[in-house]
């Protein structure tokens, strides 16, 4: 699964730049949370899972959580 992958025409009002951005992984360089809100269907696992996966061929860790998962912690 890679952003380079994503269907833009499945979900026309995505923001390309900020997809991009995450594809550059400018928000791990800068330690910050990434939060995906929206219905079931919209590619928010797509858009979370690519860049965890890309940052962790480039030797970075993280956590990608549902938001029920979320707010029992």
């Amino acid at each position: 699964m890679a952003l380079q992958q994503f269907d833009f025409s499945f979900q026309p009002g995505i923001d390309r730049k900020v997809v991009r951005e995450l594809a550059g992984l400018a928000f791990v360089e800068r330690c910050e949370n990434v939060i995906l809100l929206g219905p079931p269907g919209v590619e928010k696992t797509h858009l979370a899972v690519a860049p965890g996966v890309k940052a962790a061929d480039v030797g970075h860790r993280g956590v990608v959580h549902a938001a029920g998962q979320a707010s029992r912690r």
